[in-house]
């Protein structure tokens, strides 16, 4: 029977969590007398029979005891479902406006096109929209407007937002818009200061890094420009984020952007390695993890929530896992102006198309997307944090292996190593508590 059981030592504690599900929870170290670790690591850790009922009880609880899947693993795109069934699946709904952009970053993986006209209309937009939440019948969605630059167009954006607020009224709607906020507009201020938007900024770095890298096309500074306008949105009491792309340009400035931020008044930042470019933007080395891990506790001592998709398997052993490494796996859909349907922003290949909307989720490229799930990838088998991570993005896999079930080695030390230094740190909070 296959166990997902994990263990990791850290002083007087011990930290056990399902490599599955999550479920963590920090014990004293006598709980070691009641587990078998023959193994030289802390993979496959199982309860001897003299373990006390009471303690069998609370790890069953917490889900530990897991031998198997969570439930929405289960329910995965597969043969067997229906139509209707898939459909209910997708929570989040990307439009992606325009490839348009008012910035060239150096790093960008996009296929950018800048000073395109094409764009995603406001008609196709609400039609996609009406049309997925027909299918699917939940009650509750996410609309992402992306691009490039969505902020090009504002006024799709605004009616958008009026005809699922009017028009769907029976509906509930999280909006978020991600912009380099390079260009604003009264418009979208009136509309940051709503509880269901939220705004994901793009800034990297400091004045001198960012501006090499991130090139505003409109203003003398990227840099000056968009944290002029974050003062704006922070006097507004908008719900944002700054979203901070890690390369080897910017790694060993982080602690200096983040005071930056901190004196500005952000308080969430996510750090997002540049993964889906030239091997030289980001080495994904012991470094790095130390780079990261530094941020996260600046972070935690200085009052500023710093996050990022490399937080995922920690944070998913105390919230739970579903399996998949993202919405790109089944959850998502992405309308571009080409007006083709596509997995995730990063996907290259188009899984369908408006015209015909409703032979999506019957043909096999998305089958084959929701596939791709912890329990299925051979190489993620004997890995402690395989559920948690669910084998990483898979457009990042694709473009590193040419295979979009291959697996970026490099990415599986550095969410190991990462997750495990998170874990410990966890395990002297906890012991710090206790001790006072």
């Amino acid at each position: 029977m296959t166990n997902y059981m994990s263990c990791i030592e850290e002083r007087d504690h011990v930290f056990l969590f399902n490599s599955m599900v999550g479920g963590g929870i920090v014990f004293d170290r006598a709980i070691m007398q009641y587990l078998d670790h023959s193994a030289q690591d802390y993979r496959c850790v199982y309860l001897k029979n003299s373990c006390p009922e009471g303690v069998k009880k609370l790890l069953f609880e917490k889900g530990l005891l897991n031998t198997y899947p969570s439930r929405r693993i289960n329910e995965t795109v597969s043969e067997t479902n229906t139509d209707k069934e898939k459909a209910k699946m997708i929570g989040s709904l990307r439009l992606t406006l325009t490839n348009n952009c008012n910035c060239v970053c150096e790093y960008c993986y996009v296929d950018r096109e800048y000073h395109d006209k094409n764009f995603l209309s406001e008609k196709d937009s609400c039609y996609f929209i009406e049309r997925i939440i027909k299918m699917g019948g939940n009650s509750k969605y996410v609309i992402r407007f992306f691009g490039g630059e969505p902020m090009l167009y504002m006024d799709t954006i605004s009616n958008v937002i009026k005809y699922c607020n009017e028009k769907l009224n029976d509906m509930s709607f999280e909006y978020i818009i991600n912009t380099n906020l390079q260009t604003v507009t009264n418009s979208f201020f009136e509309i940051v200061t709503k509880p269901n938007v939220k705004v994901v900024v793009s800034l990297d770095s400091v004045k001198e890094i960012n501006d090499v890298y991130r090139r505003s096309l409109v203003a003398d500074s990227y840099y000056d420009t968009t944290v002029a306008n974050l003062r704006k949105i922070t006097k507004e009491n908008a719900n944002y984020v700054v979203a901070a792309v890690v390369t080897n340009m910017n790694r060993k400035s982080i602690q200096q952007f983040l005071e930056l931020l901190v004196k500005n008044g952000v308080k969430n930042v996510g750090l997002n390695c540049a993964r889906m470019s030239g091997e030289d933007i980001l080495s994904f080395d012991e470094e790095l993890v130390n780079d990261l891990y530094s941020a996260y506790i600046w972070g935690v001592n200085n009052g500023i929530n710093v996050s990022g998709y490399w937080m995922l398997p920690f944070e998913r052993i105390f919230t739970g896992s579903d399996g998949f490494y993202c919405g790109g796996l089944g959850f998502e859909l992405d309308l571009r102006p080409d007006r083709k349907i596509y997995s995730c922003v990063g996907a290259k290949k188009p899984i369908g198309s408006l015209d015909k909307i409703e032979e999506i989720f019957s043909g096999d490229d998305y089958r084959r997307i929701g596939q791709r799930k912890a329990g299925n990838i051979k190489e993620c088998s004997d890995c402690y944090i395989n559920g948690l991570c669910a084998g990483e993005c898979a457009c990042n896999a694709e473009y590193k292996t040419g295979n979009y079930w291959g697996i970026d080695k490099n990415q599986c030390f550095f969410h190991q190593s990462l997750t495990e230094k998170l874990i410990k740190y966890h395990i002297l909070s906890a012991d710090r508590i206790e001790h006072g």
